[in-house]
């Protein structure tokens, strides 16, 4: 307040920064408290005071803060007398000491969530993702950022076991009726365009409504932010508050739990409507890989040279054999989705220097002509389901070996397969109307 006085009114200004000094230099580093780092920020903020005199009353309250355990009070001392060193423009060497001193806190801090009566590698990991960012921020720490690293990566899979289960009961015995009956009694052909037919993808405006409204009753989604684990621990993908100040962070936090709702509609929708059918149809049907093929044969949605291919993930997802369905289907969908963008006359490389580079999937669902010629709710599904960490990301995760054994069979791979299937068999509807007239009509 006395500094929004202005310089011609000095007098009230001097008289607080002097009893501020007065103050600092009373407590002489030895304030168990913040009140030291956050009196000497605002003598940095107004540019005033002696850094010769501070830096070493903030060292001295950094170095006592540790021996007592307080990390985070060190932390704020150490930065306190990085923010001296900032002011006086002058030795290099001993700011970048300081600097390393503040990232090592985050190390101390981690370590001492070991050390609690319930000690806890999920906060200890937290505390090394910081400390690495902070040396990172620091530079030339490339030894100490990959040891922590490795630390890091232990520190993750021990957290796991402190993830906690949490579940709610839906019965689902109504829609598993209704879908086995939608494929009962049908021939082959009839039976798997029931089951492309059942649903459209949801609606991103509806998704939308339905992630405003939860958050409208959860005071912790809108203010504190939220990371997402893989499988080994590691963070994967990070949101702000749903509330953040900053309008990018409250957008992207927005779209972050949109692809979260939409792959939990997934995973309630493949075991009530998808699963029980694609069980039924197998039940009923001796088919083969030969049976799939007219299903990709002069099929738009198919790259030429691509239709045994496509056949066979087809059929084994059929099957219930996932690993191959996964393994086969996430690739392919990415050829499907190239081909069709590039059928409509749109590059879908880059040319530099003579070099030409294939558009990675995510920019390819990006262009206007995805939106056009697939939709803004199946564009947003594709990228919830294929390339974004915070929805499923299963092209990524496949194409890079990410996915063990047992997460083939989970409802994800379930759920790209029937979609793999629903689009093949857009194009196919209005084909064989005339030819299957008890058939599905065409959407």
């Amino acid at each position: 307040m006395a500094a929004s006085l202005g310089r011609a009114n000095r007098e009230p200004f001097d008289k607080v920064i002097a009893h501020i000094e007065a103050l600092t230099q009373r407590l002489d580093g030895a304030d168990p408290f913040y009140l030291s780092s956050c009196l000497m920020e605002m003598l940095q903020t107004h540019k005033v005071g002696d850094p010769a005199m501070y830096a070493p009353l903030a060292e001295k309250g950094a170095l006592a803060a540790q021996a007592a355990g307080r990390w985070d009070l060190a932390r704020h001392n150490w930065i306190a007398k990085a923010g001296w060193y900032v002011r006086a423009s002058s030795d290099e060497a001993a700011l970048r000491e300081t600097q390393i001193r503040i990232a090592e806190t985050y190390v101390g801090e981690g370590e001492a969530a070991l050390k609690r009566q319930t000690p806890s590698y999920l906060a200890a990991a937290h505390f090394y993702e910081l400390a690495i960012e902070a040396f990172r921020s620091v530079g030339q720490a490339a030894d100490r950022v990959t040891e922590l690293h490795k630390i890091l990566l232990d520190y993750q899979k021990k957290s796991l076991s402190e993830f906690k289960l949490v579940s709610q009961e839906l019965n689902v015995k109504e829609l598993q009726d209704q879908s086995i009956a939608r494929v009962s009694g049908k021939s082959f052909n009839d039976a798997l365009f029931a089951l492309a037919r059942v649903s459209q993808p949801p609606s991103v405006a509806q998704i939308m409504n339905a992630v405003i409204s939860i958050g409208k009753n959860s005071i912790f989604q809108n203010v504190m932010p939220s990371t997402l684990v893989n499988g080994e621990g590691k963070t994967v993908a990070a949101r702000a508050a749903l509330l953040s100040e900053d309008g990018n962070d409250a957008d992207a936090a927005l779209r972050y739990e949109m692809y979260q709702y939409a792959a939990r509609l997934r995973s309630t929708y493949v075991p009530a409507v998808i699963e029980p059918a694609r069980y039924q149809i197998t039940l009923e049907h001796d088919f083969g890989v030969r049976d799939l093929v007219p299903f990709t044969t002069h099929n738009p949605f198919i790259r030429p040279g691509h239709e045994v291919t496509a056949a066979t993930g087809l059929a084994a997802g059929l099957r219930g054999d996932f690993v191959t369905a996964g393994h086969l289907l996430a690739i392919q969908m990415e050829v499907s989705i190239r081909h069709v963008i590039a059928s409509h006359g749109v590059p879908t490389s880059t040319l530099v220097n003579g070099i030409q580079s294939e558009i990675e999937l995510g920019a390819l669902l990006r262009l206007p002509k995805a939106l056009e010629v697939f939709g803004e709710d199946r564009v947003f599904e594709l990228k919830g389901l294929l390339v974004e960490k915070a929805g499923s990301n299963l092209r990524n995760l496949v194409a890079h070996g990410l996915v063990e054994h047992d997460a083939f069979f989970t409802n994800d791979f379930s759920y790209l397969w029937w979609s793999f299937l629903q689009l093949c068999c857009i194009p196919y509807f209005g084909r064989t109307r005339e030819q299957t007239p008890d058939g599905p009509a065409a959407s």
